[in-house]
């Protein structure tokens, strides 16, 4: 059998024992530069499964400031600030009492007293909204300024002048 060995292997009988060690100590060699290979893999992935762990945290922490500013953005660029108050006097039940010369009645609309521009609308038991003008941006360059005409009614009172002189 060993004499069989020898011949396939292409070595001679006396060189088998010889042969083996070699090999053996190839496979050793190979074992070692394996493992070594294999430590710098594993810490190389460890390395990389916490860049990749960093990466998609920053990616949903990114999306989701992304999302809130948009969001924020897109609900607060055309709004009117709206409050609604209890306006009530006894001596005048069901009926919305602004000051002693503004008195209305539920469903009635009108301009706010004592207020540039901003609409009030009459509301049951004495609760009156208050409407002021949609917010918007000046055209590009441009600042805003004050109303064009505030003897207007609401909401035609909200024109707004804009200044779009270049300044040095």
């Amino acid at each position: 059998m060993g004499a069989k060995r020898s011949a396939i292997l292409g070595i001679g009988i006396g060189q088998e024992s010889t042969a083996l060690a070699v090999l053996q100590s190839n496979c050793e060699q190979q074992q070692q530069q394996h493992q070594h290979h294999l430590h710098l893999s594993s810490s190389n992935n460890k390395n990389n499964y916490n860049y990749i762990n960093k990466m998609a945290h920053f990616k949903i922490v990114a999306f989701f400031v992304c999302a809130v500013v948009l969001f924020v953005l897109s609900t607060k660029s055309a709004e009117a600030a709206i409050a609604r108050v209890k306006f009530s006097n006894p001596s005048y039940p069901g009926k919305c009492v602004l000051n002693s010369n503004v008195i209305m009645a539920p469903g009635q609309t009108g301009k706010a007293p004592d207020h540039l521009c901003a609409g009030v609308t009459c509301l049951e038991n004495g609760y009156v909204e208050f409407r002021t003008c949609q917010a918007k941006a000046p055209p590009k360059g441009c600042k805003q300024r004050d109303f064009v005409n505030t003897n207007r009614n609401y909401p035609e009172c909200c024109e707004r002048s804009y200044d779009c002189t270049k300044h040095i």
